[in-house]
């Protein structure tokens, strides 16, 4: 199954590092990845596709518990992509993470 992924972090040292690592641990391909950066709002915008055949619900809970994570936007993709045409995401999940005073 193709995702797409979107999350909105604060930018900190090694935040790219720890998102990407929990793909790779929990077996989730990345095709392509894509992050901007605000750097007055200090935060940082990435948008990852990939293949996987787990389920995408996992791969949302396992990026919320990363500290920077501010929000996650997890989706499928339909199997074939028409060239220059907009995604659609079904089975789309979107949580807003709140820190808590149990997080970093």
């Amino acid at each position: 199954m193709l995702y797409h992924a979107e999350i909105l972090a604060r930018d900190e040292e090694g935040v790219m590092e720890r998102i990407l690592r929990v793909f790779r641990h929990r077996g989730y391909s990345t095709r392509t990845l894509r992050a901007t950066c605000d750097q007055e709002q200090n935060l940082i915008h990435i948008e990852i596709e990939g293949d996987s055949e787990r389920p995408l619900s996992q791969l949302s809970l396992q990026i919320e518990k990363l500290c920077e994570v501010i929000e996650v936007t997890v989706g499928s993709l339909p199997a074939v992509l028409p060239k220059f045409e907009s995604r659609g995401l079904n089975q789309v999940m979107r949580r807003p993470v709140y820190a808590s005073s149990s997080r970093g």
